[in-house]
């Protein structure tokens, strides 16, 4: 008789403890549907933007490298390039910039390489997509907008040039070192003075 309601008891619990797990499914299913769905894929101009975590403290101690590089990026200085002495006054400049480890003046040897038009007889740039270090620099202003540097019969350029650390070639090409200068947060202007023929 015992084991009978025992049973009954067990039958009773187990009844109970179903109807209410299925009270509160439903019950979660309906709060589902009174959830409003929010488009999400607009992103916050980046001035709105919440701050990420400070991740520089890991384990109670300062992670160094990863606070500097977060600095250098924050406050690095851009390269300014002033170019001055441009034959036309709206002809395309291109300036080539080079490490290195780059084939310095070659025309297809360089790191990066950028063009813009000038609104007078100089251009002032500054260039905030470079990483400290040494470089050189080959400019040139394209006279005809044909999208490489004129030259005569001989290889002497015919559209103005120029190269950073103002050197003037005699016989030959310049060597990365005798136009290299050093780029960081101290770096004053980098002057180029083009050379007209």
């Amino acid at each position: 008789m015992r084991k009978y309601y025992y049973s009954i008891a067990l039958l009773t619990i187990s009844a109970v403890i179903t109807v209410t797990f299925a009270a509160c499914h439903n019950k979660a299913d309906g709060d589902k549907k009174d959830i409003e769905h929010v488009d999400t894929s607009a992103v916050l101009p980046i001035d709105h933007a919440t701050p990420l975590p400070d991740t520089s403290h890991v384990g109670g101690k300062t992670d160094t490298a990863k606070t500097s590089a977060m600095t250098d990026t924050a406050n690095k200085k851009p390269l300014v390039l002033v170019i001055d002495n441009l034959e036309s006054p709206s002809a395309p400049v291109e300036i080539s910039i080079y490490s290195p480890r780059d084939k310095f003046p070659t025309a297809d040897g360089q790191m990066k390489k950028y063009r813009f038009n000038p609104s007078g007889k100089q251009l002032k740039v500054e260039l905030t997509d470079l990483d400290y270090g040494q470089y050189a620099v080959a400019t040139y202003q394209d006279l005809d907008a044909d999208g490489q540097i004129g030259k005569n019969m001989i290889g002497i350029p015919t559209d103005p040039y120029g190269f950073s650390n103002n050197y003037k070639p005699k016989i030959k090409a310049p060597a990365f070192k005798d136009c290299e200068f050093a780029y960081n947060d101290q770096s004053a202007p980098v002057s180029i003075t083009m050379i007209r023929k």
